[in-house]
């Protein structure tokens, strides 16, 4: 069955209004939970319909397919089924978001693009926004519109948050924290790169110098290929921060994720670390904490503030 792909959110519908629940900390509850009010960007949605009546006359096509990275979730899903109706945009199936799935929209939708194969379905044309999805559809074959205005420079993953950085000083938690809240292979960790090159956690300055180049590289490539990246590091320093952030593709988003814990279970728990070093980079963190907290002001860095208080 031939069909025609439509996206809703910057193509079929205007998120616009509720954009800034992204803004900083993102609210995605509140963002999905505004989307009933998007209105209809009417050229799209014009051409969704003429090619829906086509494909009832089977004129060229047979199917007009909805996919969309919103959460199949059931009051998300029943507001987004309200909306087409409202706005008498027609279709022959629509395909969502899995609730949970927190990946970017060109993998969610790379999943979709499989189940709308083996549904029967072959898609002639896509309509979508994103540089990312746009992206990935071409990469299968699809000939795609991109119907947003696109900056020539900027990344093909613009607009997503794909590095998290771990901030906070020795012995808060980050390891432990990293374990329980990512995937093994998402973690870049400096102490495991120091123990692949050395076989030690020595500070030797040399060494060092060669772990963060190795870091950097590896930071660098995946997120160029869209790969969601966290670093494991103390990242204090304001210079190390930076030269991290210059990693970014253009358009891409960070995320500080700022962890610390008293002094007392820092210094009970300092395991291979000195009494000295512990009391050290604990300072650290509270000369840079307001800069941390502030995302350093980087215009696409957000902060989610972990610390654990009493």
């Amino acid at each position: 069955m031939r069909a025609v792909i439509f996206d809703l959110d910057g193509t079929i519908f205007d998120p616009g209004h509720r954009l800034h629940h992204l803004d900083g900390e993102k609210d995605w509850e509140a963002f999905f939970r505004a989307m009933g009010d998007d209105p209809p960007i009417e050229p799209i949605a014009r051409l969704a319909r003429m090619l829906y009546h086509n494909a009832q006359d089977r004129r060229d096509i047979d199917a007009v397919l909805i996919v969309t990275a919103r959460p199949e979730r059931e009051d998300w899903s029943r507001m987004t089924l309200d909306s087409l109706q409202l706005h008498d945009i027609p279709y022959t199936a629509i395909y969502m978001r899995g609730e949970g799935d927190m990946r970017p929209d060109h993998q969610v939708k790379a999943d979709i693009l499989q189940r709308i194969l083996d549904d029967g379905y072959e898609p002639l044309l896509v309509v979508d926004d994103r540089p990312s999805v746009v992206r990935m559809w071409r990469e299968h074959g699809i000939v795609t519109l991109q119907c947003a205005p696109d900056d020539p420079g900027a990344s093909a993953y613009a607009g997503e948050t794909l590095l998290h950085l771990l901030v906070g000083p020795c012995g808060a938690g980050k390891s432990s924290y990293a374990a329980s809240h990512y995937q093994p292979h998402e973690v870049i960790s400096t102490d495991e790169l120091r123990m692949q090159l050395y076989g030690d956690l020595g500070h030797a300055p040399e060494a060092l110098a060669r772990v963060w180049k190795l870091a950097h590289g590896l930071i660098r490539a995946r997120l160029d290929a869209g790969v969601f990246t966290v670093l494991d590091a103390t990242n204090l320093k304001a210079e190390d921060r930076r030269r991290v952030l210059e990693n970014l593709p253009r358009g891409v988003f960070a995320r500080y994720v700022v962890i610390d814990r008293d002094l007392a279970e820092k210094e009970r728990d300092r395991g291979w670390r000195s009494e000295e070093l512990v009391l050290k980079q604990h300072r650290l963190f509270r000369k840079e904490e307001k800069a941390i907290l502030a995302g350093d002001e980087h215009p696409f860095v957000t902060v989610a503030d972990k610390r654990r208080r009493r």
